[in-house]
C-alpha cells in the first residue's frame, strides 16, 4: 500500500487529521499523520494498528505486515488485499468450500505419501499440489476471518 492511500481512506471516512489524532488519543498526532500520508515518514506498527481501528479496516494491519514488516514479508503468504472492493461472504465461503473439497479429494494420496515418512521423487508433484491447496485454504480462512472481524467485532 502506498501510504497516500491512508489519506484517501481518511477522507472517505470524512475525518480530518485532527479527528484521527483525537480518536487515537494522539497515538497518531495530526503532524505525524500528515507526514505519513505525504510519504515523509513511515508508519510504525502502532500507527497502523491505531489507524486500522479508527478506520474500521483491519486489513490495513495485514497489508502492513505482508508488505512493510521484515518478519511479515517472509511469513505471510503473498496475497493482494483489495482495500476498496473486499470480497463478500458468499464468495469467500465458496472459495473455502471449493478448496476444502479439493483437499478432501487428495486426502488418500496424502496418506499414502506420508505413510513411509519420506517423499519420493514420484510423490513430489502430488505433495506440492496438496501443499498449494493448503496455502489456498489458508488464504480463504484469512479472508473469512477478516470479513468476520470487519462485520462482527
Amino acid at each position: 500500500m502506498d501510504y497516500s492511500t491512508l489519506m484517501s481512506i481518511r477522507k472517505e471516512k470524512h475525518f480530518s487529521r485532527d479527528d484521527v489524532a483525537d480518536l487515537t488519543n494522539d497515538v497518531v498526532s495530526t503532524k505525524r499523520l500528515e507526514h505519513i500520508e505525504k510519504g515523509d515518514t513511515d508508519p510504525t506498527p502502532a500507527d497502523i494498528v491505531s489507524l486500522s481501528g479508527v478506520y474500521d479496516m483491519p486489513e490495513l494491519c495485514l497489508d502492513y505486515c505482508a508488505h512493510h514488516c521484515a518478519i511479515g514479508k517472509n511469513t505471510i503468504p503473498m496475497y493482494e488485499l483489495e482495500l476498496n472492493s473486499p470480497k463478500d461472504l458468499p464468495i469467500i465461503t465458496l472459495e473455502l468450500l471449493d478448496t476444502l473439497n479439493s483437499l478432501t479429494d487428495q486426502k488418500d494420496r496424502m496418506i499414502s505419501i506420508a505413510a513411509d515418512g519420506k517423499i519420493t521423487a514420484d510423490e513430489k508433484n502430488d505433495f506440492k499440489t496438496f501443499n498449494d491447496g493448503l496455502e489456498k485454504m489458508e488464504l480463504a480462512i484469512k479472508s473469512l476471518k477478516l470479513w468476520a472481524q470487519k462485520n462482527y467485532s
